[in-house]
């Protein structure tokens, strides 16, 4: 299946990100993986793909990734992020 099958794919997760203080201390993960939401971030923003991610995390379905992706596209689009800003430290 192609990356384009798996956008137009209808899946749905009710909570593709989960936050439980006694897992990864409190952390945002994928679902209930114990992979953090910012472990799929730094890799993308690293420059690596999601097939990349989906190797070195082969327990994260594609539709899982999918999922998380959606629900930061969600906030960004519903105004959420907007007020959080980053520093000179915050860029590595």
């Amino acid at each position: 299946m192609n990356s384009t099958q798996h956008y137009l794919s209808t899946v749905t997760l009710p909570t593709p990100i989960q936050q439980d203080a006694g897992k990864l201390g409190g952390q945002p993960t994928i679902g209930s993986k114990r992979v953090q939401v910012a472990t799929l971030i730094d890799y993308l923003s690293d420059g690596l793909s999601l097939e990349d991610f989906h190797r070195d995390f082969p327990s994260v379905t594609i539709e899982e990734s999918q999922a998380v992706l959606t629900v930061i596209k969600k906030a960004v689009n519903a105004g959420l992020l907007t007020k959080i800003g980053i520093s000179d430290e915050d860029i590595v």
